[in-house]
């Protein structure tokens, strides 16, 4: 009579735990959230009704996520733009009057310069001889020119250097641009304070003259805008993205909030893609699921995507949107 194996009832013994313990884990592993597509789709419809973004945050990827609460704040951001948009037109006659006050000014001391350019040059014209100024005289265009050329030379050297091309000056030609570069020095301190930099009065929008036109434009809003621009800067605007998503989060629960989802839903068997190409053990990591919910009188079918990840079934895309349909 031959001795039975005990190594081979260990080995079977073991064989049998390490099955119960994989069944044990897959078991376990069914009753977590998120495990099964059906699962995800009815927590998120849940979240929805119940509005509670965090649920339905963890029920979605991100991507879908960032999608649903930015599709909030879009309209958000385009309120917010059009206001400020507004501020800067109740700023721009301010601006323009001080625009106009320094190209006013400005104008008024090329003038000057240009009489001192002349004076110059003639008290270098009376140092000449007598038969110097005579032959000067005897030609209006050399004595013209001499003049000019003998005042840019006596200059200062800090009037000189507002002078950027002498024979612009000497036809004219750069009033304009000599008015809109100097207009700055020709204002009042009590101007300069109050517009704080040159490049305020730039005709283009620089940061320093937009800064200007919301310090100016803001108090003239009145009290509905200025609620619905709350202490959102216009900074926040340059960061689109950013923007839709922090004041689109706090509107997407209002939405939830007042819209109540149904709970009350129908989920069809999910399908995979990957497992009606491949077979069985390969379902992929993509399914999609049909959900019948009534929406007021109208039974309306919903198509949602989900994409597994980290063993958790999350939902990445809804058809129609949850904000399209009219509950």
């Amino acid at each position: 009579m031959q001795k039975k194996n005990p190594s081979l009832g260990i080995e079977i013994g073991l064989l049998v735990v390490t099955i119960l313990g994989a069944a044990f884990l897959y078991w376990t592993h069914t009753q977590q959230p998120y495990s099964a597509p059906q699962g995800t789709v009815d927590l998120l419809i849940k979240a929805g009704g119940s509005a509670d973004l965090g649920e339905f945050q963890k029920a979605s990827t991100a991507v879908y996520y960032a999608d649903f609460v930015r599709h909030f704040g879009e309209q958000k951001y385009q309120r917010v733009s059009a206001i400020y948009d507004h501020v800067a037109r109740l700023g721009m006659p301010q601006w323009q009057e001080y625009s106009q006050r320094a190209l006013q000014q400005a104008n008024v001391g090329y003038e000057r310069l240009r009489e001192r350019v002349n004076a110059l040059g003639k008290e270098a014209f009376a140092r000449l001889s007598v038969d110097e100024r005579m032959q000067l005289m005897d030609d209006r265009s050399k004595y013209e020119a001499y003049v000019f050329d003998q005042g840019i030379q006596a200059l200062p050297p800090e009037e000189r250097a507002r002078i950027d091309n002498v024979e612009d000056f000497r036809q004219g030609r750069d009033r304009y641009r000599f008015a809109q570069r100097e207009g700055w020095n020709f204002l009042s301190d009590e101007d300069r304070s109050a517009l704080g930099s040159p490049a305020v009065l730039s005709e283009g929008l620089t940061p320093e003259k937009v800064a200007f036109l919301d310090r100016v434009g803001l108090p003239l809003l009145d009290a509905k805008l200025k609620k619905e621009l709350g202490e959102i800067q216009r900074s926040e605007l340059s960061d689109p993205d950013a923007f839709k998503f922090k004041y689109g989060e706090p509107l997407a629960k209002d939405y939830l909030t007042k819209t109540k989802i149904p709970q009350a839903l129908r989920i069809a068997p999910c399908q995979f893609p990957k497992e009606a190409s491949g077979g069985s053990l390969l379902r992929g990591d993509i399914a999609g699921c049909r959900v019948t919910v009534q929406a007021r009188k109208q039974v309306r079918q919903i198509d949602v995507t989900l994409r597994k990840a980290d063993f958790r079934w999350l939902v990445e895309g809804v058809q129609p949107a949850l904000y399209e349909i009219s509950w």
